[in-house]
């Protein structure tokens, strides 16, 4: 879709403008780039994960005591690691002199040539 038809539709259609405005809303940038930072890093996130556990209940119509086994949900911590496309992102963009892909050569250096006779 062009730019002039973009234009075009967000001043036709409510919805489509909302949705630019949205996109372009102030703190969008941020978000993305502490999500970004996050992911590079690593981080612990809290899930909840089924669990057998045995309880001790009391039959009400016997009155004796029973095992039971039942499934609850219990929270537990996951490490996500650390994504290395996120640090490679990160790194290159953010220091580029010192983790670009292919370093350019100073222009007073003269490139080496090695000749191996055989």
């Amino acid at each position: 879709m062009s730019r002039r038809t973009l234009n075009r539709w967000i001043g036709t259609h409510d919805d489509v403008a909302e949705a630019v405005a949205r996109g372009r809303g102030e703190g969008t940038t941020e978000q993305v780039e502490n999500a970004l930072y996050k992911k590079a890093l690593g981080y612990n996130v809290t899930v909840k994960v089924p669990m057998r556990v045995k309880k001790r209940v009391r039959d009400p119509h016997t009155g004796q005591w029973e095992d039971r086994e039942v499934i609850e949900m219990v929270d537990r911590e996951r490490h996500v690691p650390p994504d290395m496309k996120a640090v490679q992102f990160w790194l290159t963009n953010r220091e580029k002199m010192r983790w670009q892909k292919s370093p350019e050569q100073d222009e007073d250096d003269e490139g080496v040539t090695v000749i191996i006779d055989v």
